[in-house]
């Protein structure tokens, strides 16, 4: 049988490696560089695995034709040694245990449903948590207004010393309007104010975070139950059916020797001759 031909097929993603080339020529990106990287890797591992598969093709075919032939020698020689019983119960745990696959798997696929969603608050808590931050933190550092206002009349009066009329007229302009500090209870009112929606943004990202951590915490722990168990499918069943009370077959009835079926036929030709 001959080998697959590979020579005239284009390389594998050849066009989406001459795409991202092209695009690297016009705008030099980290993000384009990372792309082209991850394609070509994926484009040599293709690569590799069809030379390897067409080099190894006719060996694969003399293996599988082997075991398909170990197959049915031994389905037939284990069908007859293995009662139909045994065997229906042995598919009934196998049945079960990919039943329970199922669950697992789903309770994977569920976990993972759950991330973008909790990924989504997240980000929009961070949002406003920085938005409410930045308010607050103004309302600390009080002077801030007036101690810059200090620094511009320092700039505005070095400006007309120099006779650098214009920019110092541009620095006055900064300095309007002014607004007259408030009340120390005033002060204090609006403090608190933006303390307190402050914190409950900094509650909210915190409560938003620690579910996102579980959420992927539960979803890597699913992943696992469910990897664990598929890779162990056939050693844990194994296990199970070497566990399982299967019931004893019935005794079968002992077949009569050559002895006993000449002395019952002695005994019964006794008995007609006295009947006679």
């Amino acid at each position: 049988m001959s080998t697959p031909s590979t020579t005239c097929a284009p390389p594998p993603l050849d066009v989406v490696i001459t795409g991202l080339e092209d695009d690297l020529k016009k705008q030099d990106t980290a993000d384009a560089k990372g792309h082209l990287a991850a394609a070509k890797k994926i484009s040599d591992e293709v690569a590799q695995a069809e030379a390897k598969y067409a080099k190894g093709y006719e060996a694969l075919l003399v293996d599988y034709q082997q075991s398909k032939n170990y197959e049915d020698v031994f389905r037939k020689k284990l069908e007859t040694a293995v009662s139909e019983a045994d065997r229906k119960r042995i598919a009934e745990i196998a049945k079960c245990y990919d039943d329970d696959l199922g669950k697992l798997k789903k309770k994977w696929d569920d976990a993972r449903d759950k991330l973008p969603g909790l990924q989504k608050t997240y980000s929009e808590t961070q949002k406003k948590f920085v938005d409410d931050e930045v308010p607050y933190r103004e309302a600390l550092k009080f002077r801030a207004k007036q101690d810059d206002l200090d620094a511009l009349e320092r700039q505005i009066e070095q400006n007309v010393e120099a006779q650098n009329l214009r920019a110092a007229y541009f620095l006055l302009t900064n300095m309007q309007p002014l607004n007259e500090p408030v009340k120390a209870q005033a002060y204090s009112t609006d403090l608190r104010g933006k303390a307190a929606t402050f914190e409950i943004a900094d509650h909210a990202q915190r409560v938003a975070k620690t579910a996102l951590d579980l959420g992927i915490d539960e979803a890597q722990k699913a992943k696992k139950s469910y990897d664990d168990a598929k890779a162990k499918r056939r050693e844990n069943l194994l296990k199970q059916i070497a566990e399982e009370p299967f019931p004893p077959p019935p005794p079968k009835k002992p077949s009569p020797t050559a002895g006993e079926d000449e002395s019952g036929e002695a005994e019964a030709a006794a008995t007609d001759q006295q009947g006679g």
